[in-house]
């Protein structure tokens, strides 16, 4: 089953990229029912979700240039045999894969789905947690900065479909009114450290 062959790849990564992958599985299974997809394509797209970052393995093990498109494309060939894709399928899974990091690579339905709903987990709270880690680790960034560098980036997100310019809209209202609560708190808590005189 590729769910669990893949899983532990994820898992075992040092950034758990699980998470990330079952919120962008949750979005193409919406968008494949919102644009009514059949069985078969819905089958193919949620394959590609499945698969779409298993390169950040070898990846973080080369600690190089971000190909992590290309590697989920390698290592998709060896997950597929033995799954029941034809040859066509496994094409258009690797295909869609390939291209779901850029906008205007993206040319078929598919890697236009795969493109949105991977966007899409980047204007959700998951992406907030996770990227929050990796930006304070790597850049010592605090809790105002990561927030301000998230919103910049969720406001220049671009989609394919009006129906994921429509989830997108609704999931950064929610993070922007989060984000302004915290802004008071933030701003509470940085004029309170300014007084403190113990």
């Amino acid at each position: 089953m590729i769910k669990e062959k893949v899983k532990q790849i994820y898992e075992d990564l040092s950034v758990n990229k699980w998470g990330h992958v079952k919120r962008v599985l949750a979005f193409t299974t919406k968008l494949s029912e919102t644009l009514n997809l059949n069985k078969s394509e819905k089958r193919i797209l949620q394959t590609c979700a499945l698969l779409h970052d298993i390169g950040y393995k070898k990846q973080f093990e080369i600690e190089g240039e971000d190909m992590h498109e290309k590697y989920s494309v390698e290592m998709t060939e060896e997950i597929l045999s033995g799954e029941n894709f034809s040859e066509e399928e496994t094409k258009i899974i690797k295909e869609t894969i390939s291209t779901h990091g850029v906008f205007e690579d993206c040319k078929t339905k598919f890697q236009k789905l795969l493109y949105d709903a991977d966007k899409l987990e980047k204007t959700t709270m998951g992406e907030v947690i996770r990227k929050s880690i990796i930006m304070h680790e790597k850049f010592k960034m605090n809790d105002e900065q990561i927030f301000l560098r998230l919103i910049e980036k969720m406001n220049k997100r671009k989609f394919h479909f009006r129906e994921s310019e429509k989830i997108a809209k609704e999931n950064k209202e929610r993070m922007f009114e989060a984000f302004n609560y915290y802004k008071e708190l933030f701003d509470y808590a940085d004029e309170l450290e300014k007084k403190l005189n113990i």
